[in-house]
């Protein structure tokens, strides 16, 4: 087994305290944290402390490793995207570190920590109160703007995208490609 990681200058501090220098090490932390969404291979998970984090793991299933020969994994691609938004001027939120533990070829896990940002929902949420119509327009602009800065999400849904409760301001999260 071996593992691989990418650590944000001045993080390593942050994931000491929360004991997160390990991809086994972070899966069974996050086990104790605020489940915010979860499938059968991955889960978002939220760590209260200071700061608090969020904490996406994935472990894929046994009988469909073979699909991840030599491929990044999608929390490898998500901080990479995040990065380059970054740089291009798009507010998201950075990652503090991501990393990927493989047998030979095949992932095994993979996690992509990063600050918990209070105050922010998902727009899928945002948009289900009041004035919907107005929400959506706001949230149109914003994939607008995106667009013509050259993003394209690759999995835009509005889960996917992060909304300031008092700001409206919006922030792309989950995006494989961009």
């Amino acid at each position: 087994m071996r593992e691989t990681w990418w650590i944000a200058g001045g993080a390593e501090d942050v994931l000491e305290r929360a004991a997160l220098l390990s991809v086994a090490g972070c899966m069974t932390v996050a086990a104790g944290g605020e489940r915010l969404s979860s499938d059968r291979q991955s889960a978002a998970v939220r760590l209260r402390g200071k700061p608090a984090l969020l904490v996406k793991w994935r472990r894929p299933r046994s009988g469909r490793r073979w699909k991840t020969w030599w491929r990044a994994s999608r929390e490898r691609r998500e901080a990479a995207v995040s990065l380059r938004l970054l740089d291009h001027g798009i507010d998201t939120p950075a990652p503090l570190a991501v990393a990927e533990r493989r047998e030979g070829p095949q992932l095994v896990g993979s996690v992509l920590v990063r600050r918990y940002h209070e105050g922010v929902e998902t727009a899928d949420r945002w948009l289900a109160r009041e004035k919907q119509a107005e929400r959506a327009l706001d949230l149109v602009r914003t994939l607008a703007t995106w667009h013509d800065a050259g993003f394209r999400h690759g999995d835009c849904y509005p889960k996917n995208v992060l909304v300031d409760r008092e700001s409206r301001h919006a922030m792309p999260i989950g995006a494989p490609y961009g």
